[in-house]
């Protein structure tokens, strides 16, 4: 060596000057090689940062070795020049050079160990810093929601003191979308004000950043987008940068004919050649729900030509045609020619990408866009289940709903099938398929809505440890497993009442509509509701019972908005001293019942009259009470199911309408039919109080989880349901199958069971997978493409029964 590169190669600081003064990755690798065993933690820090700067690809990458074995070196044996600075560079530098590399995996140690030594001094990290690291965690697909929760709790602080530079909070949002990261309503609103302070220095790339992250987040700030389409003309925006900015606007439904207007305009003059297909459908599918995006959308179908078509990837053909089926007023050419490359490379799609394209195949079908030929309808049918036999295992339930519905709707002329007839491969595969996945939904439904309370008990102190043994404790709402009431007991120094509106079999606590006792309580556990409404009504309920000074706490779960804004204005009329408490799984909020303010301490306080009306022959009032299903009034589901109810012929014929709610469907077969003798069902006290008092020429009342424990021995000749697909806010179907399961015992000869549902949820598999017989099921579009309803129907002679043959032929396929 010279004198100059000996010393060089002495001295970390001259190293670190020459790794600057590098004008390419070719010098950064020559440095890298001439001195890497001389290198400190800031020598690898501002390598790595060249090189990501400078970009590099290929075989230059085995190059990197020896950085990330000496980087590895130096996290075991601190040179005490590891810092935030230092260590935030090193990953965001691994993320921007590796992330889209097969060499991914080199790295992916040294990248997870960085960020485990990053995780305890994370307060101590600046705005660029955190920026960094989220950044680097979302690209590389790292899923630590602890160490994310320790860096969102670091940058609240920043934000307020309006640390954060304009591109370092468009890293910080997208990051925390790209991850679906569970942060609080508080902490994004601190993020959008921060992001409407610097709008002026954000770039176009930055401005499409931050509205596709809110409306990922589904977080709507029409001030902060209203500020975003008044910057986009000052800046330069490509495609991509436009197209998210258009579906942005779409999908948080902001977007004003001002603004779609002039996002049309900046598309219309934007550069499509260097754009890829993804991006044309981004804009396709936010222009469609805009009423006059006739020449916009003409000019972006001109850019899909059969020829861009056969060079698309799988990637973009899906997104694509999922865009084109949701738009409107559309020219036939582009639909049918991407649907025939769909139906070409059915078999080579994931489980996720053929139940998009299912999806998107049904919605041109019902348009009337495209028809298939028989010879198409049966080559279809064989590739799907050519398909779902390689890659079953991979089927979420919306891609089994979705093929079950092209099948019955596009690959066959009559939707109307026997359960005889339903033993063909392709649907015994997707029932097995859905028979696990329906166990496993169940399952997580239930594990998600136990964590509140299992937080709460795991608690130390616990919650009511400050309270005088004795205390009577009020615990108000759903407390699957008892968790919420462990909590109070505290090996049983405290009284515990428990209340709750709904019947739940996880519970043994009997449901009623208020509590009427004379008690004042000593504190006070509420588990968030599903509803804002619900949660004031509980609120006001638990003021009514509490002594000033008295404790309150809330516990719920982030994505259930008990940490927003409207849960807090609830709150704060009748408490003081509200203190959350947020982690990534729970939200447990602590406040204090205030001295002089009144709650509304009856149950009829909280019902309210509103007008309900069917069709265009008059309305009626209708009683109405917080936490119930579409406030109480018709809902779009409901009034998709009504028209297509065909009355019982029988005179005074029975009806269980099962899930009643407030009464709608029960009073519009009254309306009709008033000799008819109908039984309304729900499981919330609520409900069925005010069902009786808009329906009370209905024949019975029961308030059950599912099927009434009643000694009739009566059969329906019809029975009618817009069940729930949800238990709380997960996904859970064991109702709609306890329905469909329970219902043909209970029906008689040709008795009739209707469904409402969204199109996607699988009903036809719940049906095949169903121990119960039904002669035929069908299903029938309504009014409303979203929604379709499910017809079943039981034999004339009593319920049907299988033939053993095909019980075989089940057995023979599935071997």
């Amino acid at each position: 060596l010279g004198i100059q590169q000996f010393v060089s190669a002495m001295n970390p600081r001259s190293i670190n000057s020459d790794l600057l003064k590098c004008t390419g990755c070719r010098q950064v690798l020559n440095v890298i090689y001439r001195n890497i065993e001389s290198f400190n933690s800031v020598n690898c820090s501002t390598a790595f940062h060249r090189i990501a700067v400078f970009g590099v690809a290929g075989e230059e990458l085995h190059q990197l070795l020896p950085l990330v074995k000496k980087t590895s070196q130096l996290l075991d044996n601190d040179d005490g020049m590891l810092n935030y600075r230092t260590l935030s560079s090193i990953v965001w530098s691994i993320a921007k050079t590796y992330s889209n590399s097969a060499q991914q995996s080199v790295v992916d140690g040294l990248f997870r160990r960085t960020l485990k030594y990053i995780s305890p001094i994370t307060p101590s990290f600046d705005a660029r810093g955190i920026s960094q690291v989220m950044w680097s965690m979302a690209v590389f697909n790292c899923t630590d929601s602890e160490l994310a929760q320790r860096l969102c709790d670091a940058s609240s602080a920043l934000l307020i003191s309006k640390s954060f530079k304009a591109q370092e909070l468009s890293m910080l949002i997208w990051s925390i979308a790209t991850s679906r990261l569970s942060v609080s309503r508080d902490m994004l609103s601190l993020i959008c004000t921060a992001c409407k302070g610097s709008i002026r220095y954000f770039t176009g790339q930055g401005l499409a950043q931050v509205a596709w992250a809110v409306a990922r987040l589904n977080f709507r700030d029409p001030t902060l987008m209203n500020a975003i389409a008044s910057q986009i003309e000052t800046v330069q925006a490509d495609i991509q940068a436009l197209a998210s900015l258009v579906w942005a606007f779409s999908t948080l439904d902001l977007g004003t004919n001002a603004i779609y207007s002039k996002l049309s305009s900046l598309v219309l003059k934007a550069d499509f050649t260097a754009s890829s297909f993804q991006t044309l459908g981004q804009c396709i599918d936010g222009f469609s729900k805009w009423s006059n995006a006739e020449q916009v959308l003409t000019i972006l179908y001109e850019n899909v030509d059969d020829g861009a078509i056969a060079k698309m990837s799988l990637t973009e053909l899906v997104h694509m045609i999922s865009s084109v089926a949701q738009t409107d007023n559309i020219s036939p050419r582009l639909p049918i020619a991407l649907s025939q490359r769909v139906v070409q490379c059915l078999p080579d799609m994931d489980g996720e990408a053929l139940g998009v394209s299912a999806s998107a195949l049904i919605r041109l079908s019902s348009k009337k866009i495209i028809k298939f030929t028989s010879d198409e309808r049966k080559r279809i049918r064989s590739e799907v289940s050519k398909s779902v036999k390689v890659d079953a295992f991979h089927l979420n339930w919306r891609a089994i709903g979705y093929i079950e519905l092209l099948i019955r709707k596009v690959c066959v002329r009559e939707s109307r099938w026997s359960k005889k007839a339903d033993v063909d491969e392709l649907s015994v595969n997707l029932s097995e398929r859905f028979r696990s996945l329906s166990d496993l939904i169940r399952s997580a439904a239930h594990a998600r809505n136990t964590v509140p309370g299992k937080s709460l008990a795991a608690m130390r102190p616990r919650p009511t440890a400050g309270l005088k043994a004795g205390s009577h404790i009020l615990i108000l709402g759903n407390d699957p497993e008892n968790h919420l009431q462990l909590c109070g007991k505290h090996h049983g120094r405290y009284l515990i009442t428990h209340w709750n509106r709904s019947l739940s079999r996880f519970s043994s606590t009997t449901p009623s509509t208020w509590i009427d006792d004379d008690y004042f309580y000593d504190g006070c556990i509420i588990r968030f509701p599903y509803s804002i409404g619900e949660f004031a009504m509980l609120i006001s309920l638990a003021a009514s019972k509490l002594t000033s000074g008295s404790l309150v706490w809330i516990v719920g779960l982030p994505e259930e908005g008990v940490d927003g804004v409207a849960a807090k204005r609830a709150l704060s009329p009748l408490f003081t001293e509200i203190t959350p408490m947020i982690s990534t799984d729970v939200v447990i909020i602590k406040a204090t019942r205030a001295e002089t303010t009144t709650a509304k301490s009856q149950f009829q306080d909280w019902i309210t009259t509103t007008t309900l009306q069917f069709d265009s022959h008059g309305s009626r009032h209708w009683h109405v009470a917080p936490g119930m299903f579409a406030n109480g009034g018709l809902d779009v589901m409901t009034a998709s199911l009504l028209p297509l109810i065909q009355m019982p012929v029988k005179h005074r014929a029975r009806v269980l309408d099962f899930g009643c709610g407030s009464g709608v469907i029960s009073s519009f077969l009254l309306e009709k039919r008033p000799d008819l003798r109908i039984t309304m069902v729900d499981c919330d006290a609520v409900a069925i109080h005010v069902a009786k008092v808009n329906v009370p020429n209905a024949h019975e009342y029961h308030i059950a989880d599912g099927w009434p424990k009643t000694t009739a021995s009566y059969r329906y000749h019809m029975i009618v349901s817009n069940p729930p697909f949800h238990s709380g806010q997960p996904d859970d179907f064991s109702i709609v199958q306890e329905l469909i399961d329970g219902a043909s015992c209970r029906l008689r000869s040709s008795g009739v069971l209707y469904i409402v549902s969204q199109e996607q949820i699988p009903i036809g598999r719940m049906f095949a997978i169903s121990t119960s017989k039904y002669h035929s099921v069908h299903v029938m579009p309504s009014t409303d493409p979203r929604f379709v309803v499910w017809i079943a129907t039981t034999s004339s002679s009593g319920d049907s029964t299988e033939n053993d043959s095909h019980q075989a032929k089940r057995r023979k396929i599935l071997q």
